[in-house]
């Protein structure tokens, strides 16, 4: 016979209120163990309150024609078409557990039925530690394998045909929120500002020299990482802000800069960018800045490009120019728990889940630095 307080009643109570608690803490935990989502959440980045069968927004693809005037003279006015709509459909992940009636009949008692319960959400704390950091990175076109994760920075990154001197990606052939990333795919005119509106910037990080020679990422990370910075900078504050390196990368790249013994400072940057050495970043990473974009380690990033096997060395992100959506009303967080009691297997369920997307505004904005496999 059941004691005073071991009913499902109970149990379904104490889980309700064991994720009210840890749910918060789940969410801290997640944005604030990797870099990247780190510095979204600092930046305010993270975008709740949204409805809709889909993501949208508009893309500005070409400019009006700047036209001569002469006082008195006729103007003509054209309707000009410059916009496209991207699009992306809602993508959601769950982390889920159970508690059966065998393991609240070997937990009886308020303490131990607790302890079991933060036991479980310390679990699925560390799962969703591990797991959600990783759709950042994914490609979520294509493959069934991808169509429930996250549009990630891989998204938009393919390329193909690649020329072994070229130092930037040779041709881009992906597609992004519906629309190509081609130069020339949504404004046919090479002397028009939209030729390249959609078009991110890729650096070939092992390309070869015109003597024939590789240039290894171990020996030349730096001028990698600045050809990048300098490609993707687009006026103003229309820059990288942010350089991930794998761990490896981060380490060949350190080495660099102690071989030439070099520090660099800027008036414009953080008290910490003009600190001297190596400060905590965002997500407790080591930092430090170079041509005024903060460099740092990210755990969650792949050893390999999804859409050329190619080894990944970073990525650099434009934090104007990203945001994480989360679909459900104003205030909601990274993920949501809920519980119940499920009769036909007499268990009590609790999941934590996540629905929304990444919406890169544009992929022109932000930058890859990768081994391009496909080298001819």
């Amino acid at each position: 016979m059941a004691s005073a307080g071991d009913g499902v009643g109970v149990w379904t109570r104490v889980a309700k209120s064991t994720i009210a608690h840890w749910s918060p803490k789940i969410v801290d935990a997640v944005m604030n163990y990797y870099p990247w989502l780190a510095e979204m959440q600092r930046r305010g980045r993270v975008e709740s309150g949204l409805s809709g069968g889909q993501l949208r927004w508009n893309v500005k693809i070409k400019r009006r024609d700047l036209q001569e005037y002469v006082d008195a003279s006729q103007i003509n006015f054209i309707r000009s078409d410059l916009h496209e709509n991207a699009f992306l459909p809602w993508r959601g992940c769950l982390v889920s557990e159970m508690i059966t009636d065998q393991e609240r009949q070997e937990n009886r008692g308020k303490e131990a039925m607790v302890k079991l319960f933060e036991n479980k959400f310390m679990d699925m704390q560390e799962d969703a530690l591990q797991l959600y950091a990783a759709q950042l990175w994914d490609d979520g076109n294509g493959s069934s394998a991808n169509n429930c994760t996250m549009h990630g920075i891989f998204s938009f990154m393919s390329t193909t045909g690649q020329t072994d001197t070229d130092a930037e990606a040779t041709t881009y052939n992906d597609t992004y929120a519906n629309l190509s990333t081609a130069e020339g795919g949504l404004q046919a005119d090479s002397t028009k500002p939209g030729y390249d509106a959609w078009t991110p910037t890729v650096i070939s990080t092992n390309k070869h020299d015109s003597g024939g020679a590789n240039q290894a990422w171990s020996e030349f990370a730096d001028q990698y990482v600045r050809k990048g910075l300098l490609e993707c900078y687009h006026g103003g504050d229309q820059r990288i802000h942010g350089v991930f390196l794998s761990k490896t990368a981060f380490e060949e790249f350190l080495n660099l800069q102690t071989q030439k013994e070099r520090l660099v400072f800027s008036p414009s940057e953080s008290k910490e960018g003009r600190s001297p050495g190596f400060g905590a970043g965002t997500g407790g990473n080591p930092k430090f800045y170079f041509d005024g974009a903060m460099i740092c380690q990210d755990e969650a990033m792949p050893a390999t490009d999804p859409n050329a096997s190619g080894v990944v060395r970073g990525v650099g992100i434009n934090f104007n120019q990203v945001k994480l959506c989360l679909l459900g009303p104003k205030g909601t967080k990274l993920f949501r728990g809920e519980s119940d009691y499920d009769i036909n297997q007499d268990a009590v369920k609790m999941f934590l889940k996540n629905l929304g997307n990444l919406k890169f505004k544009t992929p022109r904005a932000h930058l890859g630095l990768i081994d391009l496999a496909t080298v001819v």
